[in-house]
């Protein structure tokens, strides 16, 4: 549940009075370093919860060219750079009109954000006028939110500090997984087969093998499959991720049910399908998961996806499941990072609609809280 709050206009080239926007005609009259930059604002502090951030580009009217919306997150005291919290991307084709668009992002306490837009490619965009606003929502999953406040673990994993790009081509590896389909290659890595646990070359499906050695790798990796870390396991499938990670002088509980009281250094959840209908439950689901872990905590999450660019409608899935598509896995990761959480870089193959990744395929998405 949320309820609307307060609205604020936001002064688009606050941040850079004195630099030229490639909005022609619009900001200072100095040239910006960067010539596609569009608009930054000030960085503010908002209430905790969910804010919209919002744009409406009046009489606006192109022919090429896609401009980036950014919301930028940032704390003053320097315990953190400015990093992307959430954005979208915004094709200008013929676009004419008013149009407005929203980014949605939650806000953390002592964190500041601002809105900033640049082209990602030249543009013959012109507007007559520029509408920036923020509306602050009270928001009830504010245990969702990865505070300061919370206890940290004691298990520091490497920092997963979010690159200037949420997703990245390349191959993906199961030698240092980052979020990642499953693909035709790492199940052929016979070098990186032969170095691992009989345990896991046992596995006699493929793709639950990719499963279960890519969550192994990730938490053998990120520094929490070590001896004294607690950690949760939900499968919908038999794996060995417990015994192995026991010894290893790890403490796991698989499948615990009803509420979650305790708090984990490390959460597994390994399912054909996300247990869920639609993508926004996607990442509530994920970010509600992630309340049983410590601040620093990982969390692995396998799913089932189709990678040729679209979500399977819910009448191709078993009710109350469904698979999502390669953008509902990069929003679910805007508003996880939004949420106060990393998450590693998406690695999709450079040929990600091709015979590489079979559709649909596993997928794994590693988060730190």
């Amino acid at each position: 549940m949320t309820s609307a709050g307060p609205l604020r206009v936001l002064e688009p080239f606050g941040f850079w009075p004195n630099y030229s926007s490639a909005l022609q005609g619009h900001g200072g009259d100095d040239s910006s370093p960067d010539p596609y930059y569009c608009f930054h604002t000030p960085y503010s502090e908002y209430t905790p919860g969910s804010l919209l951030f919002r744009a409406q580009l009046i009489g606006a009217r192109a022919t090429s060219g896609e401009l980036a919306l950014r919301v930028h997150g940032w704390r003053a005291d320097g315990s953190m750079d400015a990093v992307l919290v959430g954005g979208m991307r915004i094709p200008l084709d013929n676009i004419g009109g008013d149009p407005d668009f929203t980014v949605r992002v939650a806000s953390l306490p002592g964190v500041l954000y601002a809105f900033f837009a640049r082209y990602t490619e030249p543009s013959d965009l012109r507007i007559d006028n520029l509408i920036l606003t923020v509306e602050e929502l009270a928001d009830e999953h504010i245990d969702t939110y990865a505070s300061h406040d919370l206890p940290a673990t004691a298990f520091h994993a490497p920092s997963l500090r979010l690159p200037s790009h949420l997703t990245l081509l390349n191959a993906p590896t199961l030698r240092a997984p980052l979020s990642q389909p499953l693909t035709q290659a790492q199940l052929e890595d016979s070098s990186f087969w032969r170095e691992v646990s009989q345990e896991l070359r046992d596995i006699a499906d493929p793709w639950d093998r990719w499963r279960i050695a890519y969550v192994w790798q990730a938490l053998v990796g990120y520094g929490v499959a070590a001896a004294g870390a607690n950690g949760l396991i939900r499968s919908d499938i038999d794996t060995p991720l417990a015994r192995l990670l026991q010894e290893r002088g790890a403490l796991v509980i698989e499948q615990a049910p009803g509420q979650i009281a305790a708090k984990y250094d490390f959460l597994v959840q390994i399912y054909h399908l996300a247990p869920v209908a639609d993508s926004a439950a996607l990442s509530q689901h994920i970010l509600t998961s992630m309340t049983c872990l410590l601040r620093g905590g990982i969390g692995v999450f396998v799913f089932n996806a189709d990678l040729g660019g679209r979500s399977v409608p819910l009448a191709d899935a078993p009710q109350g499941h469904y698979i999502p598509g390669e953008q509902d896995i990069y929003r679910a990761a805007l508003k996880i990072i939004g949420h106060g959480s990393d998450v590693a870089q998406i690695t999709w193959p450079l040929d990600r609609d091709g015979p590489e990744i079979p559709k649909p395929a596993p997928f794994g998405l590693i988060v730190r809280r």
